[in-house]
C-alpha cells in the first residue's frame, strides 16, 4: 500500500551534526526523501569539543550509527570519574554526569572533537544529498509546502523545511511567511 504514495520531500538547512542527523533518520523511512542545503562551500573542520550524554548517544545507536559512538571517535574518561561541566566563563561547577547507572559502556557520557563527530556523521549520508554553497536568504509557506532561495540566485521547493543552521539560525531569521489563505 505505501508502495504507491508520493514520497515526501524534506529540504534541511544546514548539514552539521543535527543536520547530518536528521538526515539519517528520516532516511529510514522508505517514503521520505531528503536533501541538505548547507552554506559553506566544503564540509572541513570545525570547532573544538563537544559531549553527547547516554540519551543522546542511545539515540544515535538506535538509529544504527555505530561507527558514530564507537571509542575510535568518542573520548569516554576511566569509569567511576565523573564528566564535571564548567560555566565558560566564571569556570563554577554547573554539572557532572556519574556514570554509576550506565551499564553500557557506549552510552557513558563521551566527548568528541566536533571535526570527528561530523567526518563519523557523513560516512552515513551520500554526498549527492548535501549541496554545498546553498546559503538560505529566503522561505515562504505555500499551500502544498514550501519555497526557498539562496544567495546565489538558486532556489528549491520542498513539503517541509527543517531548520538545522545553528545558533544564527537564517530559517529562523527568514520567518517563514505563508503566502496562501489556506496556511493564515
Amino acid at each position: 500500500m505505501t508502495e504507491n504514495l508520493e514520497k515526501l520531500q524534506v529540504a534541511i538547512i544546514g548539514g552539521g551534526m543535527a543536520g547530518l542527523t536528521e538526515a539519517i533518520a528520516l532516511r529510514q523511512h522508505p517514503n521520505i526523501s531528503v536533501d541538505i542545503y548547507e552554506r559553506a562551500s566544503e564540509l572541513k573542520e570545525i570547532g573544538a569539543s563537544i559531549a553527547l550524554g547516554p540519551n543522546g548517544l542511545r539515540t544515535l545507536q538506535r538509529l544504527g550509527l555505530d561507527n558514530v559512538i564507537s571509542d575510535t571517535v568518542a573520548f569516554r574518561g576511566p569509569s567511576n570519574i565523573p564528566m564535571i561541566y564548567r560555566h565558560w566563563k566564571t569556570n563554577e561547577i554547573i554539572g557532572k554526569d556519574e556514570h554509576e547507572k550506565v551499564t553500557e559502556h557506549l552510552h557513558r557520557t563521551a566527548r568528541y572533537h566536533r571535526a570527528h563527530l561530523h567526518q563519523a556523521l557523513l560516512e552515513n549520508v551520500p554526498r549527492d544529498l548535501i549541496h554545498l554553497g546553498k546559503k538560505l536568504i529566503t522561505a515562504n509557506a505555500v499551500s502544498n509546502g514550501v519555497t526557498f532561495g539562496f544567495e546565489d540566485g538558486t532556489s528549491g521547493t520542498a513539503d517541509i523545511l527543517l531548520g538545522a543552521d545553528g545558533l544564527h539560525s537564517v530559517c529562523y531569521r527568514a520567518s517563514i511567511r505563508p503566502t496562501s489563505t489556506y496556511l493564515h
